[in-house]
Order: C-alpha cells, then structure tokens, then sequence
C-alpha cells in the first residue's frame, strides 16, 4: 500500500516544479520577452487544427528565436510588433494581452 505521506510529498514536488515554470514565464512575459509573447499570442489565437493546419507543436525554438519555422516566426513577429507597439504607446504588454481577450 502506498505510503499517503509520500504520494502528498510527490504531488508537493510537481506543483512546486510546476509553479517554478509558470513564475519563470511570468516573468519573461513581463520582460517583454518575444518568445513568451508568441506563445500567449498563438495559445490564445490559433484557430486552426492543429494535425495538419498549423504545426506549432512539431516546430523548435533556437533558444529564443525561432529556428527558421513557419508558424513559430509567424507569431514571433506578431509578438515583436505588439511589443514595439505597446512601448511606443506606454503600455504594458500585459494589458494588451489582457485587451485581446475581450
């Protein structure tokens, strides 16, 4: 029978890791970083299948930079316009986000 206090400690472990991961990309995302721009942006967007209308999910990143993909530098640009776009306007990248949502 598995011991409950470490089934609790396991689960602990992955929302801690989880967590970790989600404060990292808050915080990207507040830096204005294109690619966590991209991401949202395409999360948020993308109204196409994904099998075979958009291949998002098959393409990589070149750390920060998409590696020369279709659908990763589709939506990095669009993220590197909306934040050159929202710093000219004295805006937050966030709060634009936030305002594409409605």
């Amino acid at each position: 029978m598995p011991n409950r206090v470490e089934e609790l400690r396991e689960k602990l472990a992955q929302t801690q890791k989880e967590l970790a991961e989600a404060e990292e990309f808050d915080r990207r995302l507040g830096g204005n970083d294109a690619r966590a721009v991209a991401e949202v942006l395409h999360a948020k967007e993308c109204r196409w299948n994904h099998i075979d209308g958009c291949s998002w999910e098959y393409e990589t990143w070149d750390g920060e930079k998409p590696a020369g993909n279709r659908e990763h530098m589709r939506w990095y640009e669009k993220a590197v316009k909306l934040i050159d776009i929202a710093q000219a306007k004295g805006i937050s990248v966030r709060d634009v986000l936030d305002l594409r949502e409605i």
